[in-house]
């Protein structure tokens, strides 16, 4: 049982470091976005 949760902590780790990556990116596309939709606000003006 012992070993089954280290390597299901070490799983879920893994996982977390995936998921942390993945919404870093999807962070990184919106604030992206948001700058376009600005320009695009502002160019309008």
């Amino acid at each position: 049982m012992h070993r089954h949760l280290i390597s299901s902590l070490l799983c879920f780790r893994r996982l977390n470091y995936r998921t942390i990556r993945c919404l870093f990116v999807i962070k990184k596309y919106l604030m992206s976005l948001l700058n376009v939709s600005n320009n695009t606000k502002y160019y309008r003006t």
